[in-house]
Order: C-alpha cells, then structure tokens, then sequence
C-alpha cells in the first residue's frame, strides 16, 4: 500500500504543489468494485435475472404436471410382482411374524377413539420376552441394532435380510464375530438358501 506524505512536491516543470496524506483503497475494495463492473457488463439494463428463475421453475412445474396426467396422479414406476421362486423363499418364514397391532382408523380420530387388535393373553405376557423363549432356536431379521442387541442377549443365532442404513454392516459384523448370517434380499433368493442359512447357524459350533 503506498501512502503520499504531506509536503511540497517539485514538479520537472517547475510547477509545484502541496501534497496531502493519502492512501491508496483496500485491496477488498478493489475486489468489490471489479466484480460489480463484471456484473454489469454480463447483466445490462434489460435482463431480469429474476424472469428467468421464474420461467425455469414454470418448466420444471409444467413436466411434473404432464408426468401426473399421463400416469394418472402416479409419478413413480409400478412396483414388480415377487418372482414365484423368491416369493416360495418368503413363504417359510410367514410365519415367524406376527402383527401387535392395527393403526388407528382415520374416521374416528375427531373423537379420539383408537381401534386396536389385541394379542390373546399368553402372548402378551410373553411378549416382552418373545426372543428368550425356550422353544426359540433362530432369529429372522432385517438387522437392526436393536434386534442384534437383543438377540445377543438371548443368545440367540441370527439370520439377518438387510435392507438399507446401518443393517448390512450389523450383519456383517454379526457374520464376522459367528453369531449369524445374512442373505442378500436384492439377489436371486431362493427356498434353499434360506434353509441353508438356517442350519449354518444352528448346526455350525464355529
């Protein structure tokens, strides 16, 4: 930064004047005023950068509202059934799941009112401790931490179906560390890889 001291200055013409302090703009001011000069040479006078984000998101609204009438209010591709080999594999374990509950019905929730199906008495009793009954031999989850927690208390083998998040890497620490398996529900799953995977873990002392 250069800075002008208060003095006489002598010029080669024999002119001469009586400087005064002064400096030079900051550096960020220069920065600032040259990029305001960029932004008006790009922008003149007519452009309306506003108009044209508007515009872009007209278009964006005009492609989703064609999407919705074509496929009648369904933007999303149908779902594909189960494949017959995959859907017998799902079968085996059908029951092994059982439903506590219904969601509440939406035409009673002005008065409050909640229907619910209720478990018969033995097995709500048992129900805090489904997994640590004596007549449970495998685990069949989708490998959640607290699935894996609780059967690892129960001392329980699992056979794990991952889906998303963190249940592919419990299941492959729980496949690592010998107390369970998983199977890969994206693959080609089938009756016998289900029923190998459960006599690896109930017959396999490693």
């Amino acid at each position: 930064m250069s800075t002008l001291i208060a003095g006489n200055i002598s010029l080669k013409n024999g002119k001469s004047f009586s400087g005064k302090s002064r400096q030079d703009p900051p550096r960020s001011e220069c920065r600032v005023s040259k990029a305001r000069q960029f932004r008006a040479r790009r922008f003149d006078s007519t452009s309306q950068p506003k108009d044209f984000i508007q515009e872009l998101f007209l278009e964006k609204i005009r492609e989703y509202a064609k999407l919705k009438k074509e496929n009648g209010d369904k933007i999303f591709d149908p779902v594909p059934e189960l494949e017959a080999e995959r859907q017998k594999a799902y079968e085996i374990l059908a029951k092994s799941f059982f439903k506590t509950s219904e969601p509440p019905n939406p035409t009673t929730f002005p008065n409050l009112e909640f229907k619910e199906q209720q478990l018969e008495s033995v097995d709500l009793e048992e129900l805090p401790n489904k997994t640590g009954h004596e007549n449970i031999k495998v685990f069949a989850t989708h490998g959640g931490l607290l699935s894996i927690t609780e059967a690892i208390y129960f001392a329980i083998p699992i056979v794990g179906f991952p889906v998303f998040a963190d249940q592919p890497s419990n299941m492959r620490k729980a496949k690592s560390r010998g107390y369970g398996t998983f199977l890969d529900v994206k693959g080609n799953l089938s009756e016998s890889d289900i029923i190998e995977a459960v006599n690896e873990v109930l017959h396999n002392q490693s």
